[in-house]
């Protein structure tokens, strides 16, 4: 079967897209793409006969169906359409330009949006399904053979055959990289489960791979497996099953414990599959032999072999929701919906209907949150179109029910995604959740207000003030000085500070990667923790309640003096300071580790003094090109130390207490 693939690989011939839909139908129909004659077989899974055939475009093989069963979209991968399929009359109503070689589509559960996989030119195209027009290309995408949505539609699951064997993790609405996953070779297809919980990756090579579908990493679970390609969750979630393409079966799968629990002969080259909205009956297209082959899930026999047109392939969920669900109302949130911070956004569910035209009710609510956030504000929430003004930046879920006058309700979901405010370019202060964007200039001063919070991926020219309560994050750069003000909070992550940076009382410093171009002072700071790094000129850290200092570099002195410390220890460890370092009058509750054991010590350039500390020290490991003093400390061990110049007082290793490494030096007076 493997060579069999290539060919139609080569012929850009075969595609997946296996989504999550749900919902109302008019009639509960398959829709089968045939790959080798441009059609699509429409069969009926009550008769299991097919009931018309469609003309449709170029090498037809990926199905997307509304979650209201009303239009299916096929995409053709031997050209540049996808093709509009009214159900009602099974006609080819709307023909929509994408990109080359659309392959695969995942339409959300709302019905608005269709996402499309064009595997020639590395797009997806995301298309307005009422209007039938692309509204937006997401590019830079490497051969996307499938995509699939989660169940609350912000994520977008692409697979890349042939590319780098990834599973791609997107933001739905504006098509950024969440993360890649690497499962294995041979990722083609993709599923997802009802509950969002687990992503199927089957692996043309090795099997069935289970991704995390909470924390976007993979298990490093595969189930073994023969050329899997389609692949369907139950709907209770409690099976999966999985089209076997060189075994020619369908392995259904327990997702308890990911055990093969039946294996059920089919026809040749079983490729895509979907089960019927109850679960009772699965479908799976067999590309060798022209039949589409019909599953009892209760017994796992086929009950039924129907001839269709040349190479079926039918990857996605191509069947239509059930008829029973006509006596629901459709209910459509909209979306996606993006703002700014602090500025609302109208919601819209003008788009919810009833199929027997009854009036019907509107109930809005958030149902989740980003970190840190307090709710928002949501205004008019049993409006057809209310109010919605975000809180913090990220992603909230807006749930809607609608009801209609038979008191029956069917609900629907949609993502709003907040942005915080761009700071001005001529600089000024932010009141808010701010941020600078990549590439963006403030040639200006910028005042972070009491309680805002400022993301700086840009460049700010000026001086940056954090007020009391303020927060700056700081991955871009700070041309001038940066003031911390008490109580503020500045991280930085792998930014430039040119000026210099002071920190007053009880403020915090979380850098990693950091580098400050100037002189860090911190007077009377909550904390000082930085990881990596370089300082040009010098540290000076007095009356600080937690130290911690790792691979930093800095080019002059580092003092530190009056910590008042929390009874944790303070660490000082894989430092090179070209200079001087002392470490001096610090607290009874600010024990210190200078240099950790086994060769994280820290290289300092000149003299290392460690005096006058009130709590136990530990200096270990270190390099030092000048003197090792050690005096008048409550408790002082040393060991390891490698010295050039003189090692004084407490830090002489006692006979049979273990040996310093090197260097001259005569022993100066202890405590």
């Amino acid at each position: 079967m493997k060579k069999r693939i290539s060919g139609l690989l080569a012929a850009a011939a075969v595609a997946v897209s296996c989504l999550v839909c749900s919902a109302q139908a008019l009639a509960q129909n398959a829709y089968i793409p045939n790959n080798g004659d441009n059609t699509v077989s429409v069969i009926n899974t009550s008769t299991n006969t097919v009931s018309a055939t469609i003309p449709v475009g170029a090498n037809p093989n990926g199905v997307a169906v509304s979650p209201d069963g009303s239009t299916a979209y096929i995409t053709n991968s031997g050209g540049t359409t996808v093709s509009v399929i009214n159900t009602s009359t099974n006609t080819v109503s709307s023909t929509i330009q994408v990109g080359s070689g659309p392959f695969a589509a995942a339409v959300n559960s709302n019905g608005s949006t269709l996402y499309v996989a064009n595997i020639n030119d590395w797009t997806v195209s995301v298309i307005d399904t009422a209007t039938n027009t692309v509204t937006n290309t997401f590019g830079g995408i490497v051969y996307p053979s499938d995509v699939a949505l989660s169940p609350d539609g912000s994520k977008l699951y692409v697979t890349h055959v042939g590319g780098d064997d990834s599973l791609s993790v997107h933001d739905s609405a504006t098509g950024a990289l969440i993360t890649t996953v690497y499962p294995g070779p041979g990722t083609y297809n993709v599923a997802v489960s009802p509950d969002g919980a687990t992503v199927y990756v089957p692996l043309l090579y090795e099997g069935l791979a289970l991704v995390n579908g909470q924390t976007n990493t993979f298990t490093g679970t595969v189930i073994p497996l023969d050329a899997p390609y389609g692949v369907a969750p139950s709907p209770d979630g409690s099976k999966v099953y999985v089209a076997v393409s060189d075994g020619n079966n369908v392995a259904v799968i327990n997702t308890t414990t990911n055990a093969v629990i039946a294996t059920i002969p089919v026809g040749n080259g079983p490729l895509g599959l979907a089960l019927t909205p109850d679960g009772s009956k699965a479908y799976v297209a067999n590309i060798n032999d022209n039949t589409v082959s019909a599953i009892n899930t209760a017994t796992n026999t086929v009950i039924a072999t129907i001839p269709v047109g040349s190479q079926p392939i039918a990857h996605g969920i191509f069947i239509q929701p059930a008829p029973s669900n006509l006596d629901f109302p459709i209910a459509n949130a909209g979306g996606p919906y993006s703002t700014l911070v602090d500025q609302a956004v109208t919601l819209s569910g003008s788009r919810s209907s009833d199929p027997k035209n009854e009036s019907l009710t509107f109930a809005w609510s958030i149902t989740s949150t980003p970190a840190g956030s307090n709710g928002g504000e949501l205004i008019n929430a049993s409006t057809v179109a209310p109010t919605f003004t975000p809180d913090v930046p990220g992603t909230f879920t807006v749930s809607l029910v609608v009801t209609n006058s038979s008191g029956v309700s069917e609900t629907a979901v949609a993502t709003i995604t907040s942005t915080a405010v761009p700071v001005a370019s001529n600089g000024g202060t932010c009141t808010g959740y701010c941020q600078v964007a990549p590439g963006a200039t403030v040639n200006g001063n910028v005042m972070v207000a009491a309680g805002a919070n400022l993301d700086v991926n840009g460049t700010i020219t000026g001086n940056l003030n954090v007020s009391s309560g303020g927060t700056l994050v700081l991955t871009g750069s700070a041309g001038n000085n940066v003031q911390v003000a008490t109580n503020g909070n500045l991280q930085i992550n792998g930014g430039t500070v040119k000026g210099n940076v002071t920190l007053s009382a009880g403020a915090t410093l979380q850098a990693q990667g950091a580098n400050f171009a100037n002189n860090l002072t911190a007077t009377g700071a909550t904390s000082v923790n930085i990881n990596g790094g370089s300082v040009t000129n010098n540290v000076q850290l007095n009356n600080v309640v937690a130290i911690s200092l790792s691979n930093l570099t800095i080019s002059n002195n580092l003092s530190i003096s009056g910590t008042t410390g929390n009874g944790s220890i303070n660490y000082l460890y894989g430092l090179v300071v070209k200079n001087n370092l002392s470490v001096q009058s610090n607290g009874p509750n600010a024990p210190f580790d200078i240099g950790l054991q086994c060769g994280q010590g820290n290289d300092v350039v000149n003299n290392l003094t460690v005096s006058q500390n009130k709590a136990a020290i530990m200096v270990e490991d270190n390099t030092v090109g000048g003197n090792l003093s050690c005096q008048q400390n409550g408790s002082a061990t040393a060991g390891g130390n490698t010295v050039t110049g003189k090692t004084q007082g407490q830090c002489v290793v006692p006979s049979g207490g273990g040996n310093n490494c090197g260097g001259g030096g005569g022993a100066g007076s202890g405590f």
